[in-house]
């Protein structure tokens, strides 16, 4: 894992480099090594062609660019701060909350750990539920809007049980 707030220097190695040289370096073989390799080079060269104050917004992944990505976040963390709407899976949240807490999660630290992993996945999570009540709810100009309670309860169940399967990774 390649501790640091700017993901620049690792993502710009990985450019120049060959997708499978790319993907071995992240721990895959074989065909896998090439076809991970591959979609991390173009997460590199997304994020590395993004202005400073941008982030790469990221829907709809296969699961085999979702094993690239969270590959690619497992070997340098801070990825995480330019990309928006992507909840990594478990293992990958437990490497970030480690780099967060600056070590190991043991047991001496586990209320801290507790803490620091609900912080993270709020901060994730925030963007995709902005953008679904957005793209949900029509707001005025302050920020707000005026919706019946059957028509929340409708969006909250039903509509909101898509965002859910998808912040889960169900989808």
């Amino acid at each position: 894992m390649t501790v640091s707030t700017d993901p620049s220097p690792v993502l710009m190695a990985f450019t120049g480099m060959e997708p499978k040289d790319v993907g071995v370096m992240l721990g895959f073989s074989g065909k896998r090594a090439e076809n991970r390799g591959s979609f991390v080079k173009l997460v590199a060269d997304r994020v590395c062609a993004l202005s400073p104050s941008e982030r790469w917004e990221v829907d709809d992944l296969k699961p085999t660019e979702v094993e690239a990505l969270d590959a690619l976040i497992a070997h340098c963390p801070a990825v995480m701060n330019r990309i928006e709407h992507y909840l990594p899976k478990a293992a990958t949240l437990k490497l970030l909350v480690e780099e967060r807490l600056g070590g190991k999660i043991t047991s001496d630290r586990l209320a801290e750990a507790n803490e620091v992993w609900s912080a993270l996945v709020s901060e994730l999570v925030k963007p995709r539920l902005r953008r679904f009540l957005s793209q949900s709810l029509a707001f005025d100009a302050a920020g707000s809007t005026a919706i019946s309670l059957e028509d929340l309860i409708e969006l909250l169940v039903v509509e909101g049980l898509s965002l859910t399967e998808s912040l889960v990774g169900l989808n």
